[in-house]
């Protein structure tokens, strides 16, 4: 490997480079902003927008703004992965990349030309490890607390280590190599982050298991196929008993964007009825007149609605979550396929 380029904060490398390195040849802007939170900022992740002008902070909320993308610092030498690796403490000066392109690490499997996404602090995702399992079972990440007290930035390796007939025993490691503990098929695991892995109707075999990845300002993406959904009842619930159940396969669709969408129903009748759908904006993207005690929907979200034993009454509807995990970049853009947790390069521009 080539020695970078560290006359000035980033260095200077497009082939090969490190997270927080800028890219050689191109136009690029670099400002420097104080962190004014205690969450430390790494190299090559998205900052936030702090509480007063030149300030900045990890992003920790959906209504947090973008102010671009952290640079790895001259005389601040690490490697990725939490831990102590983090450089950029409270009230330390994080000089921001506003313009132009930077080396950073994929959160998930991005293509070229991919909307840029920020992962909120802390955010937790889950997915099969390389290469897939042999069973068939599922790890389901705490919808409330996913990462707890001390959880590191980076990847969690949770892996089949004793098997058993609808069981087996899973080993957690951290992003730092160090063994968080054991946890049963069918238990909660609650050391940094907490889920529960789940049997299937083919048994686990040694080996099988998943990747957790905890983010800190980590950068994915905001296309549809990237973005997590869910869906559930309008807030105080329905008279209703029917249903709305997202399509398993591709339940975000061309459009969708971070934010919630409703679906309220709006006109009445036996055993059917009428539902409107509404955009994150609140504008009305089409309606969904039940028949058959059936409907179904595809424009940016992508569900089927079913009636249940109790009729549905006007007011009665549904909210799907879109991308609640995320801050969309307005202004970045991926210049390379990457495979999650690998180093790629995100473009700024203004």
């Amino acid at each position: 490997m080539s020695k970078p380029d560290l006359s000035s904060p980033g260095g200077l490398q497009r082939a090969i480079g490190y997270p927080g390195m800028v890219v050689a040849g191109e136009v690029h802007a670099i400002r420097d902003f104080v962190n004014d939170a205690a969450v430390p900022v790494d190299f090559g992740v998205a900052v936030a927008f702090g509480s007063a002008d030149g300030n900045c902070k990890a992003p920790s909320a959906l209504t947090d703004r973008l102010l671009g993308i952290s640079v790895r610092h001259v005389t601040m030498p690490a490697t990725y992965g939490g831990g102590n690796t983090v450089r950029y403490a409270q009230y330390k000066a994080v000089p921001v990349l506003q313009e132009g392109p930077i080396h950073a690490i994929a959160a998930q499997a991005v293509n070229r030309g991919d909307r840029a996404a920020a992962l909120l602090n802390g955010a937790a995702t889950a997915s099969v490890k390389p290469g897939g399992n042999t069973g068939n079972g599922t790890l389901a990440m705490d919808a409330s607390t996913p990462t707890v007290a001390g959880y590191q930035v980076g990847t969690y390796t949770v892996r089949c280590t004793a098997t058993a007939s609808n069981g087996g025993t899973f080993t957690v490691t951290g992003p730092d190599g160090a063994s968080k503990g054991t946890v049963a098929v069918g238990s909660t695991f609650n050391n940094e982050i907490k889920f529960v892995v789940a049997d299937g109707s083919t048994d686990f075999a040694l080996g099988d298991g998943f990747d957790v990845v905890v983010a800190g300002g980590l950068i994915g993406s905001i296309e549809p196929a990237a973005m997590p959904s869910s869906s559930a009842a309008k807030s105080g619930g329905n008279t209703g008993t029917g249903t709305l159940t997202l399509d398993n396969t591709t339940p975000l669709l061309a459009g969708a964007r971070p934010g919630v969408y409703t679906v309220r129903f709006t006109a009445a009748a036996a055993n059917n009825g009428t539902f409107r759908v509404f955009d994150p904006d609140g504008n009305v993207l089409g309606d969904v007149a039940m028949s058959g005690g059936a409907g179904s929907f595809a424009n940016q979200v992508k569900f089927a609605l079913a009636d249940g034993g109790t009729d549905f009454v006007v007011g009665d509807g549904f909210d799907i979550a879109v991308g609640g995990d995320r801050i969309a970049f307005p202004n970045a853009y991926w210049e390379t396929t990457t495979a999650k947790g690998a180093l790629g390069i995100v473009k700024v521009v203004r």
